[in-house]
């Protein structure tokens, strides 16, 4: 089983991110990833994130956004957790705006990034995680809370 707490660690987490539009917030996802060596090349990222987003809007809903790409410049599976200092529009299928984001990439092989994604959904069914990430100060802190709702799954 993939659990989150094991893809996130406290360096892959950024609160209070400032964020106009979706390209700036895939931009700190990115620059977070690369500070920590995830992603191997930048501007293929950025593009894939942009092209699946053009799909169809990865906001799913009560204040979350799961923007995610599978692209061989992310040779690992990896999640960065950002929490926006403002609420951003984000075209959201709630037509809500958003302040947590899980921003997921990884390679294009089977099984592993599907299972990541429903993780996701899975931990957020949490209203208590919700509401922890949006009021933590510390990146362990929110770490912490995610590890307590993966326990009682």
């Amino acid at each position: 089983m993939i659990l989150l707490s094991d893809l996130i660690r406290p360096e892959l987490i950024r609160l209070d991110v400032d964020a106009k539009s979706k390209e700036q917030l895939f931009d700190q996802g990115i620059d977070c990833l690369a500070a920590a060596g995830r992603v191997e090349d930048i501007p293929k990222i950025r593009q894939a994130l942009v092209d699946r987003e053009e799909v169809m809007s990865t906001g799913i809903g009560r204040g979350v956004a799961v923007p995610h790409a599978q692209c061989p410049a992310a040779p690992d599976l990896s999640v960065c957790l950002l929490r926006l200092r403002e609420p951003l529009d984000y075209e959201s299928v709630d037509d809500q705006p958003v302040r947590l984001v899980f921003l997921v990439t990884g390679p294009a092989a089977r099984g592993g990034f599907i299972r990541v994604l429903a993780r996701i959904s899975r931990v957020l069914c949490s209203e208590d995680l919700h509401q922890d990430l949006l009021g933590v100060e510390e990146p362990e802190s929110a770490l912490t809370a995610i590890r307590n709702v993966e326990a009682r799954l």
